[in-house]
């Protein structure tokens, strides 16, 4: 009894400490401490398979977690519940506006396809009930489900046509303030299936120490959604698609979004005075997953202790470790398991989605917001990429760059194919300059991608500028953890040629002897300024070139730059 109480408190331990990594986990052993052996099951992914834990896919009002005392956590009707009077947090699927004045809703869907015209998607449903209703006076959004849409157009062509769409809204509650803390957003194309398990709910549930805390039951790790034994099955998009999503919803994005997409535009207009519609237009990315069975007796000491109950017990069995790969602490754990991975990854999976990403204010986002005088005009940057994990951060400016890393394996699943590396930034123009100091002149992009043994990667950049944004693209890059620098810089503009002054006339007050009556007299001009070229420099500054040997670029400044032994000018 002593050793299944053990098992029971590390388990609770495990449960609290999960919460803290962002992590979700299950425990499955039936040995016995003598028999003892631990392992990991990592899953560092985009699609979480048991997508009812933690209730990540409903929606519902519970008191924050109180960690002083032990964690409890209840489950309230909603904000008037008595047991969320003083402190909620409020996880909000919205729904699909129903008029044009409501707030906080998906307002439409839009897929296109090669080969089709047209990419209107239709509401078809949505799933399950209604969890609470809105609050539009305090800023509250119904709590609905996942909607279905269809594409007329797609199904003509015997293409792919059912997509889901989620977005979803966390929410705290303090006193009488409620703030918006995470945002999220995903369109999943599906096909029709067949389930024998139920949907996905949350609950409370008290464990063996007698704690209540909150679950999430249900769910088929092969389903997007469950309605009555029928089943939404992830499939891939159709060749060669662009989704638009469009939302009104709160101004209470933060100041960035991370994307699951490539090659996006994105277009925010004001509602009214605290509401916006935010358009995001992107074609979806191929995005994979790494995962590995580890001994616990080879996993990292700094790991392991994080499982390990106060009495530093680390439960026996299989430790099922689902990290999602676009949470706070996924890079880390990513890294702390790499070297298991065997440089490949174990699936693909056609994926459109975007997220907040958690970021403090500055000089230049604080400008912005009072030039543009938005609603929404917080919200400055956008960042996706196609790689397993990343940076949960905006990319930071240091010594004159924009830096952001992000990991992944080198090698799809047959081990022989190597994944190309996609990454692309959005940035509000106004928000570029005032971090670089320009003015508004055009603007040029360095783009440098240093793999983990400090190589320059070749890739493909792509840089315009666009209804107030400034979109880059860098493409064909490879893994396991470069680091991103993006350089900015800005072709000066002409300085205009002065217009000479009349030179003055210049009386001579001696009479020129014969000899010296046919020599000119020296007449002052105008000092010649020279006048700078379209990149702003003249013959004798330094101009740059790029120079290549296999995957290594250097740029060589100067002059009359030469590329060094070996390499050749690009």
């Amino acid at each position: 009894m002593q050793v299944l109480e053990r098992r029971r408190i590390g388990f609770l331990w495990l449960a609290i400490t999960s919460l803290l990594l962002g992590l979700i986990f299950v425990v499955q052993s039936n040995t016995t401490a003598a028999e003892a052996a631990t392992t990991f099951d990592v899953n560092v992914t985009d699609h979480q398979p048991l997508s009812g834990i933690m209730g990540s896919g409903t929606s519902y009002v519970a008191t924050q977690v109180a960690w002083q005392a032990g964690g409890a956590q209840y489950l309230c009707s909603g904000l008037d519940d008595s047991k969320c009077a003083s402190n909620a947090e409020v996880f909000a699927m919205l729904p699909v506006c129903q008029s044009a004045s409501e707030i906080n809703c998906i307002e439409a869907l839009e897929v296109k396809s090669e080969g089709t015209s047209g990419g209107t998607a239709t509401h078809q449903k949505t799933i399950g009930k209604l969890a609470f209703p809105a609050q539009p006076d305090i800023g509250l959004p119904a709590g609905s489900n996942i909607s279905l849409w269809s594409v007329p157009s797609l199904k003509s062509a015997g293409k792919v046509s059912d997509f889901a769409v989620t977005v979803r809204v966390k929410l705290l509650k303090s006193g009488n303030n409620l703030r918006a803390e995470e945002f999220s957003a995903r369109v999943e194309p599906y096909t029709l299936g067949t389930t024998t398990q139920d949907p996905v709910s949350t609950v409370e549930r008290t464990n063996p120490t007698g704690v209540v805390g909150i679950s999430g039951i249900g769910g088929d790790r092969n389903c997007i959604w469950i309605d009555s034994g029928q089943c939404g099955q992830v499939t891939d998009f159709p060749k060669d698609s662009r989704v638009k999503l469009t939302i009104r919803i709160g101004n209470y994005l933060t100041s960035w979004l991370h994307g699951r997409f490539t090659d996006p535009n994105i277009k925010i207009t004001a509602i009214d005075a605290k509401n916006n519609r935010l358009e995001m237009d992107a074609a979806p990315v191929k995005v994979p997953s790494a995962t590995a069975l580890v001994n616990a007796d080879e996993a990292p000491d700094e790991v392991k202790s994080k499982f390990k109950d106060p009495s530093g017990f680390l439960p026996p069995g299989n430790i099922s470790m689902y990290t999602e790969a676009t949470q706070r602490g996924a890079m880390q754990n990513f890294l702390d398991f790499e070297k298991f991975f065997s440089k490949k990854s174990n699936k693909l999976v056609d994926t459109w989605s975007m997220r907040s990403l958690s970021g403090q204010a500055n000089s230049c986002s604080l400008r912005v917001s009072s030039l543009l005088k938005e609603p929404l005009s917080t919200l400055i940057g956008v960042v996706a990429t196609n790689a397993v994990t990343y940076e949960s951060q905006p990319p930071a400016f240091t010594d004159g760059e924009l830096k952001y890393q992000v990991a992944g394996l080198r090698y799809l699943a047959d081990g022989t194919t190597v994944f190309q590396g996609r990454y692309d930034l959005l940035m509000r123009s106004e928000f570029a300059r005032c971090l670089y100091g320009y003015t508004d002149a055009p603007v040029i992009a360095e783009v440098s991608i240093t793999n983990e043994e400090g190589t320059n990667v070749v890739a493909t950049t792509n840089l315009k500028e666009s209804g107030g944004w400034l979109m880059l693209g860098a493409y064909g890059f490879t893994f396991s953890a470069p680091t991103l620098r993006v350089k900015l810089n800005q072709e000066k503009k002409a300085a205009p040629t002065p217009t000479p002054t009349p030179s003055p006339t210049i009386t001579a007050t001696a009479t020129p002897s014969p000899a010296s009556a046919s020599t000119p007299i020296a007449t002052p001009t105008a000092t010649s300024i020279a006048t700078p070229s379209a990149k702003g420099t003249t013959s004798s500054s330094k101009v740059s070139i790029t120079c290549v040997k296999g995957k290594i670029v250097k740029k060589v400044s100067g002059t009359s730059p030469k590329c060094p032994k070996g390499f050749k000018k690009r």
